[in-house]
């Protein structure tokens, strides 16, 4: 169900029910030492839509002892939803303070995800950034599209993946993906939740040169090249 945040409540009442919302929503995997959280991307778009945006803006103390004309509050709050989404969710993960999502979209939107930890801010914002460094690999987990076998990703702990098991292959696992971040088509918006297979067996491989000769490579669905990883998802055994 989407949320709707009231815009005559408090920012701390915002805070706690979009916080309820991505918790209740939020996926979690572990592989051995590897744990990983995020929110799916369809759950991002429910939360980060512009009646939200504008809700927290109203009431964010901050913004409002800016003093800041009608139309850059505007300006900013469409901003933030057509280029700065997983930064509002990101934000709402850290401390909820929109004037320092404001200082920080500025210079920067969801394109230029992750932020480094030598970014330059403000004094007063320190805090807020080094709690969305913290979150924002949160809203990061790619969209995968099945076909093709040469997408990068920059670690296996950003697969968006529900669950993962061992298989008797040490290099093998059971996986389902999140829905909202499979696509088969060109033409799917980003998010939408993907109706078709998603539990897959993934396997490990070295390098993409000896792929083809395995097994698994006549009933492929999707490749991903990882650092100095190759991972083939097949539906063989699933």
């Amino acid at each position: 169900m989407p949320i709707s945040i009231p815009s005559d409540t408090t920012s701390k009442e915002q805070l706690l029910q979009a916080r309820a919302f991505i918790t209740q929503n939020a996926v979690t995997w572990c592989l051995g030492s590897l744990t990983r959280c995020f929110l799916p991307l369809p759950y991002i778009k429910e939360l980060a839509t512009h009646a939200n945006i504008k809700a927290f803006c109203d009431q964010d103390m901050g913004l409002r002892k800016e003093r800041l004309p009608a139309n850059s509050r505007d300006f900013f709050i469409n901003k933030v939803f057509k280029h700065g989404q997983r930064c509002f969710v990101a934000t709402l993960l850290a401390n909820g303070n929109m004037l320092f999502l404001w200082n920080l979209m500025n210079r920067y939107d969801d394109v230029d995800l992750p932020i480094g930890k030598d970014l330059a801010i403000a004094d007063e914002f320190q805090a807020g950034l080094d709690a969305f460094l913290k979150f924002q690999d949160w809203v990061l987990v790619p969209v995968l599209r099945l076909g093709e076998y040469d997408q990068q990703i920059p670690s296996f702990g950003s697969l968006p993946l529900i669950s993962i098991t061992a298989r008797d292959d040490p290099d093998a696992y059971d996986v389902e993906f999140s829905s909202g971040h499979l696509t088969s088509s060109d033409s799917a918006t980003p998010g939408a939740r993907y109706a078709g297979r998603t539990k897959f067996v993934l396997t490990a491989f070295k390098d993409r040169i000896n792929v083809e000769n395995h097994g698994a490579w006549g009933q492929r669905r999707l490749g991903i090249v990882c650092k100095d990883k190759y991972f083939l998802c097949s539906s063989q055994g699933s």
